[in-house]
């Protein structure tokens, strides 16, 4: 007690909860696993989430013990779940604050940021016939991760998919694989690419993730992309100057530019990279995955 204080919160203040996890349960709705910061939780009493304002029952609250107990309430300073009854994942957004209906909370927990799509591909079946398979299982997939946004999406050359956006190519990879594994689905991906803002003439920015979608050029002042600077620490003996034999060996090429650069995150001009040039990556993508189609059905891509 005298080394590790508890946890501080306001008893008889408003309710506040911290969402860190949630997964759906196909027979009870969305389990919310929260930290409880001030004020308590009951069962029975109409809870408010503060970022969509949407409000649900009180069906159960307990902890983890390691197995759920049920118990009759959820004090400040404990930790534990509650079930809501509400129906979709991506009402309960992690880092997003629980308050009670009926005497809410003026000030959400700090720290909430809605998660946004940073990488975007369109996804299609490799057999035309599987697109309503592939889209009941994005549906069931995203019944547990809310961070995975999909829209349906048509190719000259690949057919029915979606265009798909991720955090990140490592989800990207994890819910391909999930896809192919648990839901059996042959899938063509394309390019990974991220969400373009094209500034037009008249001053609008218009937010592009696929190079299909770019307006005309004549009304295209300038492309922003997203980047990111960061530490990259190597021994001292792979990092060369960026010669032919280095570049195959995997060397880190210095460039006269120093290794050691904050962490940031913002957008740079994608100058040189016009409409046509993404355009062109494009087609070239789409020619080869419909190459790969024909051969896969057995056909001459002739």
């Amino acid at each position: 007690m005298q080394r590790v204080p508890p946890p501080r919160g306001k008893a008889e203040g408003p309710s506040r909860a911290l969402i860190f996890d949630s997964h759906y349960d196909q027979y009870r709705g969305v389990v919310a696993f929260v930290r409880v910061v001030d004020g308590d939780f009951r069962r029975g009493e109409v809870i408010r989430l503060f970022a969509n304002g949407r409000e649900s029952e009180v069906e159960e609250v307990g902890f983890f013990g390691p197995d759920t107990q049920k118990i009759d309430e959820l004090k400040a300073g404990e930790v534990g779940y509650i079930i809501t009854g509400i129906k979709d994942v991506a009402d309960l957004r992690v880092g997003d604050t629980l308050t009670d209906a009926a005497r809410p909370t003026a000030e959400p927990l700090p720290g909430y940021r809605e998660a946004v799509s940073m990488v975007f591909c369109g996804m299609f079946p490799i057999d035309g016939e599987d697109y309503p398979d592939l889209k009941d299982a994005l549906e069931k997939l995203k019944l547990n991760d809310a961070s995975l946004h999909y829209e349906p999406e048509t190719s000259k050359a690949l057919g029915f998919g979606f265009r798909c956006g991720f955090l990140g190519l490592l989800h990207m990879e994890i819910i391909r694989e999930r896809l192919e594994r648990e839901f059996g689905l042959g899938l063509l991906m394309t390019t990974p690419s991220v969400l373009y803002q094209v500034v037009m003439t008249d001053g609008t920015k218009v937010p592009i993730s696929n190079p299909t979608d770019f307006p005309d050029g004549s009304r295209i002042l300038e492309v922003l992309e997203p980047y990111i600077t960061a530490n990259i620490l190597v021994p001292q003996e792979f990092v060369g100057s960026g010669g032919v034999g280095q570049r195959e060996a995997g060397y880190v090429r210095r460039d006269g530019v120093s290794l050691h650069r904050s962490r940031s995150l913002g957008l740079r001009s994608a100058a040189g990279r016009d409409r046509s040039e993404l355009l062109r990556s494009a087609q070239d993508q789409n020619a080869r995955l419909r190459q790969l189609r024909l051969r896969v059905g057995g056909l001459s891509p002739g």
